[in-house]
């Protein structure tokens, strides 16, 4: 998917796409043998000057970023264990959802 990739894993390289989703990342257990895949993708028309009308301030970026620093949805694990470290986003200050709310 990203053949131009020239560097290690702990360098964030972004994408844009076309169509679809605003933006997605691959968790490491998704491409444990296939480095080619870490990264970022985001819709082209979702950064600042964008197309897409209320998605186009670069928030999108922003927030794929910060899922590739691993800093997961609130909602990630669900509440299975909620109070513990392995809830949620896995950070024990941060209270755990069950499904996500708009």
């Amino acid at each position: 998917m990203k053949a131009s990739r020239q560097s290690g894993k702990g360098d964030l390289h972004v994408y844009s796409g076309g169509a679809g989703l605003l933006g997605y990342f691959a968790f490491p257990s998704s491409y444990s043998g296939a480095l080619q895949d870490d990264g970022i993708v985001i819709l082209f028309s979702s950064v600042p000057g964008g197309s897409t009308t209320g998605y186009n301030l670069g928030r999108t970026l922003t927030h794929e970023s910060g899922q590739w620093l691993r800093l997961y949805h609130t909602v990630q694990g669900g509440c299975a264990k909620s109070g513990s470290s392995s809830a949620g986003d896995y950070s024990a200050d941060t209270p755990a959802e069950s499904s996500a709310c708009s």
